[in-house]
């Protein structure tokens, strides 16, 4: 669940703030796939100090310290670009009927929209993030299209980013 693996991703990561042995000022995000989702979530999160209501610590909350750099394999736009996607795999007629009449796909998003709990908007996320990002892309990931992770790219506003592609890379 989207909620539950951004406590823990958050609750991880001031583990890392607290722990003396690291340097605050080293800490880099790794994801991969629904990891690289997490790793997107939890970077927004913490410029929005949304903490999701975790025991307080009010002197680590306010000195929430930013990774130095976001490092994403192969993840996706959101889930509902996903379930097109993966229904597309499986039935690939009905959605390619689906996407022709725009009513129709109108229906099926509201539908989604009432029925996924589970959003991971990376498109949106990655828009509010301000740290140098490393996309790592496998152009022939069977799962994910390449093309999300290009849409990802174009949607960083700073010039901190760096896209690099896996000729023969696929999902895992």
């Amino acid at each position: 669940h989207e909620i539950g693996l951004n406590i823990d991703a958050m609750t991880a990561y001031k583990f890392l703030l607290k722990f003396v042995l690291i340097n605050n000022n080293t800490i880099h995000l790794f994801g991969r796939s629904l990891g690289a989702a997490v790793c997107i979530s939890l970077a927004n999160n913490i410029i929005k100090q949304k903490d999701y209501n975790l025991p307080s610590d009010d002197d680590l909350k306010s000195s929430l310290t930013l990774p130095c750099s976001i490092i994403i394999e192969n993840t996706f736009t959101n889930i509902k670009d996903m379930t097109y996607i993966l229904g597309y795999q499986f039935y690939a007629p009905l959605i390619r009927y689906i996407m022709s009449k725009k009513w129709l796909k109108s229906i099926i998003d509201l539908f989604l929209s009432l029925f996924l709990t589970n959003h991971w908007n990376n498109l949106h996320f990655i828009q509010q993030i301000n740290i140098p990002i490393l996309f790592i892309s496998g152009l022939c990931d069977e799962l994910i299209p390449p093309k999300q992770m290009q849409q990802l790219y174009s949607q960083v506003k700073h010039s901190n980013k760096q896209m690099y592609t896996v000729k023969h890379g696929q999902h895992n």
